[in-house]
């Protein structure tokens, strides 16, 4: 009731119409009583989503449990249904995130591992990973997806800016250490010196340090590049 009432106090009367319009607007479409009460649940979870409730930048299955007093099935069931029916549009930008957090597993590191707790974005993920040609393994941990190097350098190819992967081959080649013009080979060289560094203690740092750079503003990646290059010589 404390959340319901903080959320209800903070809402300026414009948002707070537009809210209640949307929730009413949803449940007569297309006649009053026509919605489910699983569909309007669903609906309703995602409309506090996007109105702040959970406040959060990263919704996460124990903030759910608190505000929403669910339980822990309860919780996840409400972000993967919701996002899968009205948040596909975003689980591209989280993909990219998940990138950015990646980790050299310390068993092997010629894998990568994402620890990603919402379950339709694993899902979302390994459907594209397979359209891509990589396997990927979950049955570690369900929220821990295991990949191989060569899988996590074709979703940078994908999810990284063109003027980036281009940055990055043409530094290469200046710096002698490719000669031809690809992206998947100027990565592999990367990632071939980062997992050797990778033996080291601070593996857990080694993408956060020197592949997230890469996903951030245009003035930065430059000087990542540079660091990186450091870093494989």
């Amino acid at each position: 009731m404390y959340y319901s009432n903080e959320f209800v106090r903070k809402m300026d009367n414009n948002k707070l119409k537009d809210f209640l319009l949307s929730l009413l607007d949803y449940y007569i479409t297309p006649s009053f009583g026509y919605v489910k009460q699983r569909e309007f649940d669903i609906y309703l979870f995602y409309l506090l989503k996007q109105y702040s409730f959970f406040e959060d930048e990263e919704l996460t299955v124990f903030a759910v449990i608190s505000k929403l007093q669910v339980t822990r099935s309860k919780a996840k069931s409400l972000i993967y249904e919701s996002n899968l029916r009205f948040g596909k549009d975003k689980l591209d930008n989280r993909i990219k995130e998940e990138l950015k957090c990646a980790k050299f597993l310390k068993m092997d590191n010629s894998m990568i591992g994402l620890d990603i707790e919402v379950p339709l974005l694993i899902d979302f993920l390994k459907d594209k990973l397979k359209k891509l040609g990589h396997p990927s393994d979950a049955s570690y941990s369900n929220q821990i997806l295991k990949i191989t190097i060569d899988a996590y350098i074709s979703l940078l190819d994908l999810y990284l800016e063109l003027y980036v992967k281009e940055k990055i081959i043409n530094e290469l080649i200046k710096s002698k250490l490719i000669q031809n013009k690809s992206f998947k080979d100027a990565a592999k060289l990367i990632f071939r010196g980062l997992s050797r560094k990778a033996l080291g203690s601070a593996s857990d740092e080694l993408i956060d340090e020197y592949i997230a750079p890469l996903f951030e503003s245009s003035s930065n990646v430059i000087n990542a590049i540079k660091n990186i290059i450091e870093k494989i010589k």
